[in-house]
């Protein structure tokens, strides 16, 4: 049903070796991620981070790549 639709999301931060489907994961890009098996970092009230590993992610959006203006490194 609608409740177990995956979600859509930015990828505001990556590893040092994000690859997935032969294409380097970039901050920025808009990627397809389960609505289960991941972790939430509560921020704001009404605000939250997706803490997806990179194997759990669905789909890459090619064309939706924005650039951060600030952008985030993880490690």
């Amino acid at each position: 049903g609608p409740e177990d639709r995956p979600f859509w999301g930015r990828i505001v931060a990556v590893g040092d070796t994000c690859r997935t489907v032969g294409r380097e994961i970039q901050v920025g890009d808009r990627v397809l991620y389960p609505k289960w098996g991941w972790a939430k970092l509560q921020v704001a009230p009404d605000k939250y981070y997706a803490l997806v590993k990179e194997a759990d992610l669905l789909a890459v959006d090619p064309n939706a790549r924005v650039h951060a203006a600030h952008p985030v490194q993880g490690k």
